[in-house]
Order: C-alpha cells, then structure tokens, then sequence
C-alpha cells in the first residue's frame, strides 16, 4: 500500500505543478525586479532631462535667434550688393540714341519703376515636422521712354530706336530680345514751339524679374 501510494500519479501532479508554481512566482519577481529598477532608471534620467530642459530651451531660442539674424544679414548684404543700379541704364539709354542725322528723335521723359511684390514659396522639410515657407520678394524693373518723332511716322523710328537699344552691350546683357516693346504711339502729328510737326511714342523696357529674400 505504502508504495502504491508513493507512485501515485496525482501525488507527483501536484508536487510537479507546485514546483512550476514556484518557478513561475520566482521568475514573475525577477522580472518586476528589473521593471522596478527600469522605471528607477527611467525616472532618474527623466529628471536629470527636467533639470536640463530650460537650459537647453535657452541655447535652442539663442541658436534660433542667431540663425535668424544671419539670414537677414545675408538678405541685407544681397540686397546691397544686387540691387538695382539706374546709373548704368540712364548711361546706356545715352549710348542708344542714334545719330541725328539718321532719323530725328527726342526723348521726352524717362521714367524707372521698381515694383516689390511678396511672394511664398516652400522652405526645407524636415522630417516631422511642420512645413514651412519662405517669403521673398519679386523684383520687377521697367523702364518707361517717352518721345517725339520729327520724322516721317511712316519710317516707324520707334522700331529703330528699339533697334538701337538693343545693339548696346549693358541692354543686350540683361534684356531678353522681345523685352523692349511699344507701349503707345500716337500717329497725329503735333506743333511744337517752333511749328515743327512731330509724333509721340512710348517704348518700354521689361527687365527680368529676380526674386530676393525679405530681411524681416
């Protein structure tokens, strides 16, 4: 009986069942011991971050202010170095005008026009992040000629003074070739103060647009 006993199947079920048991609340302790000693780990790190935070918020805004302010210097120095110069057109309109004894012309009025108009256009992408835009600012150059023509309106000296524009080196540079156009003519003829009779005419120059940066 005594043996029957000790081989019992049930009796060894629970014994091996009680050793799993134990080996299972032994390993669930080993585990919540390195969980507790993450979470530890964690939060002496998360607080050593909360310690450091405003200072590393103070460089972040100190770096992005002088990002900032180098860009505007850059726009401003580009701007300085680029800009528009009316000192060379006024002195190549001067080497356009053709001699007089070719066809007879006088220039009323020279008007320039510098135009600024905001355009936005996409800035780098991070990853992450939101996108951003950068503004700049499209530069459009015009330059209005007024005139009078003391000779034949059926020559169309505006089409050869066009021509002479464009035969200058500064013009043929920085104008495309269908960039200097009629703007009005006016084909009745007009007294002048001598009784000279001449027409009118307007002829516009279209430089091409450049896009700058806003130092704002």
């Amino acid at each position: 009986m005594e043996e029957a006993r000790r081989r019992d199947p049930v009796k060894r079920a629970i014994w091996v069942s009680g050793a799993l048991v134990v080996v299972m609340l032994a390993w669930g302790a080993l585990e919540l011991g390195f969980t507790l000693r993450a979470k530890s780990a964690f939060e002496a790190e998360d607080w050593k971050w909360k310690k450091l935070e405003p200072e590393f918020n103070a460089v972040s805004a100190r770096q992005k202010l002088s990002m900032d302010l180098e860009r505007k210097l850059n726009a401003l120095t580009n701007l300085a170095t680029n800009r528009f110069l009316w000192g060379n057109v006024l002195n190549a309109l001067q080497q356009a005008m053709p001699p007089e004894g070719n066809f007879r012309l006088q220039i009323t009025s020279v008007k320039g026009m510098n135009t600024f108009t905001p355009v936005e256009i996409p800035g780098p992408k991070k990853e992450g992040s939101t996108p951003t835009k950068i503004t700049l600012s499209s530069e459009r150059v015009v330059l209005l000629i007024d005139a009078r023509d003391y000779g034949n309106s059926v020559d169309r000296n505006w089409e050869k003074l066009r021509a002479s524009i464009m035969e200058v080196p500064f013009f043929k540079t920085n104008l495309a070739p269908d960039a200097v156009s009629l703007k009005s003519l006016n084909p009745q003829a007009i007294p002048d103060e001598a009784n000279n009779l001449y027409t009118v005419f307007s002829l516009e120059c279209v430089f091409p647009e450049k896009r700058r940066e806003e130092a704002r």
